[in-house]
């Protein structure tokens, strides 16, 4: 991990682009964006390790990062993959504590560090602030509880078929690595193979190279409901 220079108007006109902040005065905004310390980790630094005290938390504007638990078997459970413009690792900050999971950049990663505390302080003073972060908090719970249903109650292959309908492109490259896919979706690299091979017996997808096309959605839907 690095501290990323940036100057005041930099660190603004960046926290300007959150939809969380969007809202605050230009007096407000500044206030907040002196509380921002600039960081840079690189592909596979930890942000944060489970267990680690939750003293702040983190607003990502560059990269992707990966929010994950192992077992003690040493199989990975992705809970959620976060890509630019949004806050990681909020839930615990607010609560107090120790984080719940690890947080690792899976591409070079630049993101604010925001004081639990010094943030807290500002909210109080700004209800409109603590709505929006009730907002973000309100989906994340209903992307646990949907992640909970999905290992629960879905096939491997229902659970690729509604990741590939969520993407809402009839032609994309996976953003992340096959191994990544596999550990967000509850399974082994093996099993996933297998599942994409699954969806294209029944003509709801083809592989050309290294995309997926698309080539039937009301088939992909169907399979992704049983």
């Amino acid at each position: 991990m690095k501290t990323a220079a940036m100057t005041a108007k930099e660190k603004l006109d960046m926290l300007l682009q959150f939809p969380l902040f969007k809202e605050l005065e230009e007096r407000e905004a500044s206030r907040l964006a002196a509380l921002c310390t600039p960081r840079k980790y690189e592909k596979g630094e930890n942000l944060f390790m489970e267990d680690d005290e939750a003293s702040g938390f983190f607003l990502l504007f560059e990269g992707k990062i990966k929010v994950s638990r192992t077992s003690r078997q040493g199989k990975e459970q992705i809970i959620h993959i976060f890509e630019p413009f949004t806050p990681v690792g909020e839930v615990p900050a607010f609560e107090g504590g120790s984080f719940p999971a690890d947080a690792r950049a899976l591409t070079t990663v630049k993101a604010f560090h925001l004081d639990r505390n010094a943030f807290l302080e500002l909210a109080r003073k700004n209800p409109r602030l603590l709505m929006s972060m009730l907002a973000i908090l309100s989906r994340r719970l209903r992307t646990v509880v949907e992640l909970l249903f999905d290992l629960s109650f879905r096939e491997v292959t229902s659970r690729l078929a509604k990741y590939i309908s969520a993407r809402r492109s009839k032609r994309f490259r996976l953003p992340v690595s096959k191994k990544t896919l596999s550990a967000e979706l509850g399974t082994i690299p093996e099993t996933l193979s297998r599942s994409f091979s699954a969806l294209e017996k029944e003509g709801a997808i083809t592989i050309d190279g290294s995309e997926i096309v698309v080539i039937n959605e009301r088939q992909l839907e169907k399979l992704s409901n049983l």
